[in-house]
């Protein structure tokens, strides 16, 4: 492996792709357990970099977020280079969403300079490319459709209008993807940070002018923030490094792989070493797994008891086909080893199970 310190500004300045593979899981991250804990540590940089800069302290301290693992993929000279988000594909996500989100916050500052920091951190901008490969960041494919809306979208308003939501027995239906509430939250958190300014100001000319000004400092002191002042390792693996030992050994900020996940993980890089169209198969087999609506969203998603633990559908229905399948009782925390040891038991067809 190859381990290198690296800025937001890093990760996204250059004409690059960063792929979620297919076999991964989709976006998992919340307000409570990641959205806001992420605006409070940019925050909290934000007043060290206003502190620091006061004091022309000549080192700013920086925060460091965590790690991406990352597997370079072959190109051609016509492609924009791309690597398979191993490990961190939450993070690289979130991130983007909250980049295009200051983008569209600040948008009507006319701040030349911010606009086109932004849309280069957040827009590829090589031609001659397929219209996906514009994106940084492309998630597994459930998740594509209400990705390129947000990064297109231009507008709160505009998302709105296309994930619109009503107040049912005190609940928002229908349930919105949770990367466009990811969109919602961070806008909303930018807006108010650039508007946080005397509100005794008066309504003259020399007053608005003013306000303006403080506006775009407060603007690109976040993006100074953000973009320069949060850190994280990136992890490149090379050839002898097997991705998927690396996915079953690491987790997301507490949020921990489901059996479901780790069984779709396996199932996907079986196939790609058997030069599979993993993409038909996914298309074929898995999709609906994905994308079925329930009362909460994703059908698949939804927890049922188990005993005295709630678990997802999906890791409830390989619990019983693998009883029915081994003719063993099977402990709920085996259920993916459970798996592993039923597959390689005796030669398998991908499609025939």
């Amino acid at each position: 492996m190859k381990t290198d310190k690296i800025t937001i500004f890093g990760i996204f300045e250059k004409q690059k792709r960063y792929l979620v593979p297919i076999f991964q899981r989709g976006y998992v991250w919340t307000l409570e357990n990641q959205w806001q804990p992420l605006w409070d540590n940019i925050i909290e940089q934000v007043d060290t970099l206003r502190d620091q800069t006061s004091r022309n302290a000549g080192t700013v301290r920086t925060h460091f977020l965590g790690a991406i693992v990352l597997n370079q993929l072959p190109s051609t000279v016509k492609q924009v280079a791309c690597s398979e988000i191993i490990d961190g594909q939450q993070r690289l996500i979130t991130l983007q969403i909250l980049l295009v989100a200051f983008r569209d916050a600040v948008s009507d500052l006319n701040n030349q300079h911010l606009n086109s920091q932004l849309e280069l951190l957040t827009h590829n901008t090589a031609v001659e490319v397929k219209p996906e490969e514009h994106f940084k960041v492309w998630p597994t494919n459930a998740y594509q459709e209400d990705f390129q809306t947000i990064m297109t979208a231009g507008t709160p308003k505009a998302l709105t209008a296309k994930y619109p939501q009503y107040w049912h027995y005190r609940k928002l239906v229908p349930p919105r993807p949770p990367i466009i509430d990811a969109y919602f939250f961070f806008h909303k958190c930018v807006s108010a940070f650039i508007a946080e300014i005397d509100d005794e100001q008066n309504n003259t000319s020399s007053a608005v002018t003013e306000i303006a000004n403080i506006k775009n400092e407060q603007a690109l002191l976040l993006y100074d923030a953000i973009a320069r002042h949060i850190q994280m390792v990136a992890i490149e693996l090379e050839k002898e490094d097997d991705p998927q030992v690396i996915f079953e050994t690491l987790n997301y900020r507490g949020v921990p792989l489901e059996p479901c996940d780790l069984i779709r993980n396996f199932l996907f890089l079986y196939a790609i070493r058997l030069g599979e169209d993993v993409d038909a198969l996914y298309k074929k087999w898995w999709l609906d797994f994905d994308v079925a609506s329930g009362a909460s969203g994703k059908f698949w998603k939804e927890k049922e008891r188990q005993g005295r633990l709630f678990r997802s559908r999906l890791d409830l229905l390989f619990f019983h086909y693998l009883g029915s399948q081994t003719a063993k009782v099977i402990k709920m925390n085996h259920v993916y080893q459970e798996f592993c040891d039923w597959w390689n038991a005796s030669p398998r067809d991908i499609e025939r199970k």
